[in-house]
Parts: structure tokens; C-alpha cells; sequence
């Protein structure tokens, strides 16, 4: 009886992680503007909130916008976005990887938002339901360029 126990340990990890694995296959999504990004399987469900709005609240953009503002102690009119954008990240770092952390390495969906406030230009980052942050000039990476199919 352990023989078997045994037995079907071996291969319970190795399917675990091909189940797993088949989840992140090499599907592509359309854009609006005809290109195709890497890593999405599908549409999302009907009940999703607009593109860049979380579920009960502001856009992603928005957000961004009045943290802003909060941060520089102006009022929230005097920022602009200048683009606001989703994309694909390589990984869950969400293209600000903190050396003293370790991320899932897997492309993540999010989001890419320049500001401007005045003649100064600010970025920031988000995954793609979450709290848009800055990144430490440093550490940024670029989003993924979208494919073409």
C-alpha cells in the first residue's frame, strides 16, 4: 500500500505544475489598434469594470492623477495625463522589481500612466485591478512590446 502512495506522489507535483503551466500558454489578444499582445487567453468577463476603472471607484488614471497632486500639494486640475495605457509586465514586479524582494515570473496585465504637472513629467505603474504607484527611477523596467500576429 505505501509502494502506491508513493507511486502516485511522483507524478501528483509534475501535474500540478503541467495543470498550472497550461494556463500561461502563448495566446495572443488583439488591441483596439490591430496589434496583439503576449499572455491572454481571452475576453474578459461581461461584469468588468470599463478599461483603466476599478470595480467602484476612479480609473486606474485618475487614481494616479490625485496621488499626484496629494504628493506635490497642488490641486488635482493642474495635473494631466498625458497617456494611460494597459500592458503587460514581464513580471509581477509590474516593471519596478525591488531588489530585496523576489517576484512571480510570469507576464502580468496592468497598467502604464505618464502625468505631467507643469514642465516635469511623472510615471507611474499598476497591475491591472490595483493601486496605481510610482517606481524608483532605478528599478523600472519597460512594458513588453505589443506582438504582431
Amino acid at each position: 500500500m505505501k509502494k502506491n502512495a508513493k507511486r502516485r506522489g511522483t507524478w501528483l507535483l509534475p501535474m500540478m505544475a503541467l495543470m498550472l503551466l497550461s494556463g500561461c500558454g502563448n495566446g495572443s489578444k488583439t488591441e483596439n489598434d490591430g496589434s496583439s499582445v503576449p499572455g491572454d487567453q481571452g475576453d474578459s468577463a461581461e461584469s468588468a469594470p470599463p478599461p483603466g476603472q476599478a470595480e467602484d471607484g476612479p480609473s486606474v488614471a485618475e487614481m494616479a492623477r490625485r496621488d499626484l497632486a496629494e504628493r506635490l500639494g497642488q490641486p488635482i486640475e493642474d495635473v494631466q495625463i498625458l497617456e494611460a495605457r494597459t500592458v503587460y509586465w514581464r513580471s509581477a514586479a509590474l516593471g519596478c522589481p525591488d531588489p530585496e524582494q523576489s517576484y512571480a515570473q510570469v507576464v502580468t496585465q496592468g497598467w502604464f500612466i505618464r502625468l505631467a504637472m507643469g514642465r516635469s513629467e511623472y510615471r507611474y505603474h499598476a497591475s491591472e485591478t490595483g493601486e496605481p504607484f510610482t517606481c524608483n527611477p532605478r528599478w523600472v523596467e519597460p512594458p513588453l512590446e505589443a506582438q504582431n500576429e
